[in-house]
């Protein structure tokens, strides 16, 4: 009788935990991708026109200036993306459980983005240094 109950026991756990992981794949499939930096476009030099003669007058138009080089756009600041705490979490110094907590955050607190991995743990500075943080607990 005993031995039954535990395989009760166990089965709706196994049911729980599938479902669990169900529904965090759901989630983490909801989320959408880290915003890519908009790309640098430089602008396309113009075209030189030839001076031509006004046929109608026979006087000469004034030459049009040689294009010069445009000079390059300066390369963009990169700029920081933060990721805000939606609760309380564990701060982690590898993507995982088994890696060591290295602190904690409350919800709101702000975290400078490094990457997010398809792992489910986002990249983040923390006190200087890499750090992870399970994504669900995350804003971006």
């Amino acid at each position: 009788m005993r031995k039954k109950t535990l395989n009760i026991v166990l089965d709706g756990f196994i049911v729980m935990l599938a479902i669990t992981a169900v529904l965090l794949i759901i989630l983490i499939l909801k989320r959408g991708d880290v915003p890519v930096a908009a790309q640098d476009k430089t602008p396309e030099p113009t075209v030189a026109t030839t001076a031509s003669k006004d046929t109608d007058s026979g006087k000469d138009e004034e030459p049009t200036p040689e294009p010069t080089e445009a000079e390059p756009t300066p390369e963009p600041a990169d700029e920081k993306v933060y990721v805000t705490a939606n609760d309380s979490v564990n701060i982690r110094s590898g993507p995982g459980t088994d890696n060591p907590v290295v602190g904690s955050a409350s919800p709101g607190d702000k975290f400078e983005l490094v990457e997010k991995t398809d792992t489910g743990w986002t990249k983040v500075k923390y006190n200087g240094s890499d750090a992870y943080i399970f994504t669900d607990f995350l804003d971006f």
